[in-house]
């Protein structure tokens, strides 16, 4: 396995303004994120080497060797899923504190069992996950090998990018009757082929018998019908065309340092929803997908390549329902139950966040000599100020919020079961763009290809706005007013 230094052009910023389907131009992206991935993990391991921590030195060299034996489109697969993205993150992070002798930021560390230790404790157990890499990637491969892994007390064995999800009860055999606080004990993975042409993977302690057994899925199976009672030791998925999403509610990374340190506005308790709802989840899921597929065919089709977990959460506000994504978990969304068309509506608008992220990765849009970069800017759909990258997210992610709805009403009519709430979404949000669309224009430099974007993004505002002008008059009002107002409270607080 080797570095990647391939120059990936994604042409001018134009296109990128609406959804263009998995064409070429979307497949540079998606493998740059693939390079990106690879070339981040590569760093770490020539990071760990030049600290001169043999242990540590030596557990790299040993996964990165048999990396190398595993193709390396399933090496991508498994470095681009969200989780390992940011474990390869926060692990760099946090031997950048060992080399400095600093804290380490909670964001990187929330995730860890000793998470008030020193740096160099939590860089050891960070790499206690490493394995966990290498064991993904043998399943993908279908290859034969023994792996040791940690594991803890009262956690789900959890293998991101294969889907396996095993409950706490069929590894417990691992743990003596007294806990050890923060102490996690040793697994010996061992997948084997079977006589019927099946791929198994056992589990014991090391020396001792087997102890627990599950039938390994093929890579490209999908998924079978999932409830709490009838679990088959693998997350729920979200059925797409040809890829997996998995429905998580139970990886550590994700819900320690992404669920539960984000902060929403309002700052509502926000938990991961509990297994007895997953199959519902599963259910409400896929049929927001079959709708993309029937109202907007482009999206639907770039998210089944992007999109890789659905973390479902609850909040404590009934009356509130809230959706984000990460660009250190990128590929991932954290949803709230949202009803009717609202759903798939939160799903283009994430996967407009994703998009976006991924294009950063490449151009920084916004010029380094702007002076906005701090959280200075008005946003129509937060109460607080905002960073002009953020607000760049807000104009990008709504004006196709606008185009799903519109999409919609294109499908369905008039007569659509949701025709009214697609045409007060656009109405709404419109009528929120075009103020963004103003500040955001008021001091921000862009680079070339960002000024390629932004001139396409405010075309297609443009056109929403005389499409939609029209459209019930009165609403339109009250909605000019609520904006308007929401500006005026925002400058009263803040200018």
């Amino acid at each position: 396995m080797k570095n990647v230094n391939e120059s990936i052009n994604l042409g001018s910023g134009d296109p990128w303004a609406a959804p263009m389907g998995v064409n070429p131009r979307f497949e540079n992206l998606l493998r740059n994120m693939g390079n990106i991935a690879l070339a981040e993990f590569v760093e770490l391991n020539q990071a760990v080497e030049f600290a001169q921590d043999e242990r540590s030195s030596e557990k790299c060299r040993a996964v990165y060797a048999a990396l190398g034996n595993i193709p390396v489109t399933v090496v991508h697969q498994v470095l681009t899923h969200p989780v390992w993205l940011y474990w390869v993150r926060s692990t760099r992070q946090i031997l950048k504190a060992v080399d400095k002798g600093s804290e380490v930021e909670f964001k990187w560390r929330g995730h860890l069992h000793s998470r008030n230790g020193s740096a160099s404790g939590l860089f050891s157990e960070s790499l206690d996950s490493l394995n966990y890499i290498l064991l993904a990637g043998l399943v993908l491969a279908r290859q034969e090998a023994d792996v040791l892994l940690k594991v803890w007390r009262n956690e789900h064995f959890c293998v991101p990018a294969t889907g396996l999800s095993i409950s706490p009860s069929d590894v417990s055999f691992a743990f003596s009757d007294t806990p050890r606080a923060n102490r996690g004990e040793t697994l010996l993975a061992q997948l084997r082929k079977d006589n019927g042409g099946g791929f198994l993977m056992s589990l014991s302690r090391p020396g001792d018998a087997v102890r627990f057994v599950v039938q390994l899925r093929e890579a490209d199976a999908s998924a079978s019908a999932w409830s709490e009672e009838t679990p088959d030791h693998y997350l729920p998925q979200m059925t797409m065309a040809g890829s997996r999403c998995d429905i998580d509610n139970r990886n550590r990374h994700m819900i320690k340092n992404w669920v539960s340190f984000d902060v929403f506005p309002g700052k509502p308790v926000v938990v991961p929803v509990p297994d007895k709802d997953l199959a519902s989840w599963r259910i409400n899921l896929d049929s927001a997908y079959r709708m993309l597929e029937r109202c907007y065919p482009l999206v639907a089709d770039e998210i089944s390549r992007t999109l890789r977990s659905v973390i479902p959460v609850k909040v404590d506000t009934p009356e509130q329902s809230v959706s984000c994504s990460s660009r250190d978990f990128w590929g991932a969304t954290q949803v709230s139950s949202h009803p009717g068309i609202a759903l798939p509506e939160v799903l283009v608008h994430e996967h407009r966040h994703n998009v976006l992220n991924a294009l950063f990765e490449l151009d920084p849009i916004v010029s380094e000599s702007a002076s906005g970069q701090h959280a200075t800017y008005y946003s129509p759909w937060r109460s607080d100020p905002r960073p002009v990258t953020g607000l760049l997210h807000g104009i990008y992610s709504f004006l196709e919020v606008v185009a799903f709805n519109f999409a919609y009403l294109q499908k369905y009519g008039a007569t659509g079961s949701e025709s009214d709430f697609a045409e007060k979404r656009i109405i709404a949000n419109v009528c929120r763009l075009k103020l963004a669309a103003v500040e955001f224009e008021r001091s921000v430099e862009l680079t070339q290809f960002g000024a390629e974007l932004y001139n396409a993004l405010r075309k297609r505002l443009d056109a929403f706005d005389e499409d939609s002008s029209e459209m019930n008059p009165s609403f339109l009002r009250r909605q000019i007013r609520e904006t308007e107002a929401h500006r005026a409270a925002w400058m009263d607080r803040y200018a």
